[in-house]
């Protein structure tokens, strides 16, 4: 077996990882999106009257959305190669595809963001057969633990712990930790 080949599959791994954490994200913005104003009518019946009802139920709850990666002058380099070569295949000015152009949507957005696993992921859907070398895959792996910690603070929300509270005694305590943390601010 090729280094090469135990390289395309250890990147296979991570872009299996990348559609797992995908997933967790879209279940993650559904869950809040769907159990927020709940949690926000409860707490208002608990005597919570926020000025602006951002849907945020945590301080360490944060969406951010359009986090950029902080990479090397090397690493962004690698981007910008793989980013010019979806853009040779898939630029508006160069397909009429409406997927290729979607995808080029996408690197775009990948690029902006410094995120390489994203523009491999498109890079495999279009098959550039992109080699990567072994500084590229840790900043793969990088991107993959930065993904993931980006998923981790809403499982310590105040939304999540009373979403799965068993009573409702525990509900209205969760909620007026929330207004005590909330006033504190």
């Amino acid at each position: 077996m090729s280094k090469s080949k135990l390289n395309k599959m250890k990147l296979d791994l991570y872009l299996k990882e990348l559609t797992l954490l995908e997933s967790e994200k879209e279940y993650v913005d559904e869950f809040t999106s769907y159990y927020t104003p709940q949690f926000m009518e409860e707490a208002t019946k608990l005597g919570y009257s926020p000025s602006i009802i951002t849907g945020e139920t945590s301080s360490h709850f944060d969406k951010k959305k359009d986090k950029q990666y902080e990479v090397t002058p090397e690493e962004e380099k690698t981007i910008k190669r793989i980013f010019r070569s979806i853009a040779k295949e898939c630029h508006p000015d160069k397909t009429n595809s409406q997927i290729r152009i979607k995808w080029y949507n996408e690197s775009q957005i990948a690029y902006e963001k410094n995120d390489l696993l994203t523009l491999y992921k498109i890079s495999k859907k279009i098959n550039l057969g992109i080699d990567f070398e072994k500084n590229e895959i840790l900043l793969i792996q990088k991107t993959i633990e930065e993904k993931k910690k980006e998923l981790q603070p809403v499982s310590g929300s105040f939304l999540w712990l009373w979403v799965h509270s068993e009573t409702q005694e525990e509900k209205d305590e969760i909620i007026k930790k929330f207004i005590n943390q909330t006033n504190q601010q």
